[in-house]
């Protein structure tokens, strides 16, 4: 967890972080794990501090689902930028759209 702050300090939250820390508990308890107390409490903020980032917990699991599949592309981009591409073929083929 987060250090905490004093009140009135800004939190410094963009919203990759809070789509990270929520990405962290879904990796760690699943889809039931996520909760925007949780998220909350992972970065040391209140809950409404989420709300000026993200709409609500559907919102927020729906980026976190976006980060999640962008996760294969941005794998196969990275090989291809250091020039590995043997084998690549077959996950550009496998990948789903």
């Amino acid at each position: 967890m987060a250090r905490r702050r004093s009140p009135g300090t800004p939190a410094g939250l963009d919203a990759g972080r809070v789509v990270d820390a929520a990405t962290a508990l879904v990796a760690e308890g699943g889809v039931e794990a996520l909760s925007m107390r949780a998220v909350a409490h992972r970065l040391g903020v209140a809950p409404n501090a989420l709300y000026s980032h993200v709409a609500d917990k559907d919102a927020l699991l729906d980026m976190v689902t976006d980060a999640l599949l962008a996760l294969p592309l941005a794998f196969f981009m990275a090989k291809v930028a250091r020039g590995r591409t043997k084998g690549l073929l077959v996950v550009a083929v496998l990948m789903p759209l």
